[in-house]
């Protein structure tokens, strides 16, 4: 059993470090299977930050899930987030991995000085 425990370890704070790069980056070069990986926790982020409603709670969540700066700039932008796009790129030239880009789109938020008539 404390084995398991010993290779999940890594493995998520891994998915906590990619996680809080790609907030702070808004963009991250991968391999394939992490991007996917990192592709549903961040949406599993977004719906967070778009749902909830308590600010104390979603910060303690948020602890969990990203480090440091991330979680301001999280809680900053939130509502902003859309999606998360994962773009396939060349194969890395050392071991063939297949590399792909994950980027995290954002809302596009027209200006009230744009919209007077």
């Amino acid at each position: 059993m404390s084995r398991v425990s010993k290779i999940k370890k890594p493995i998520l704070r891994l998915a906590k470090n990619q996680l809080s790069s790609l907030i702070l980056a808004e963009r991250l070069v991968t391999t394939q299977s992490k991007a996917k990986t990192l592709k549903q926790q961040a949406q599993a982020l977004i719906s967070l930050l778009v749902t909830s409603k308590d600010k104390l709670a979603l910060r303690r969540k948020l602890n969990n899930m990203l480090y440091g700066k991330a979680i301001d700039k999280a809680l900053d932008e939130g509502r902003s987030y859309k999606s998360v796009s994962i773009f396939k790129t060349k194969k890395r030239s050392g071991d063939s991995a297949s590399m792909s880009i994950v980027s995290l789109n954002l809302v596009k938020q027209e200006k009230e000085s744009n919209k007077k008539a």
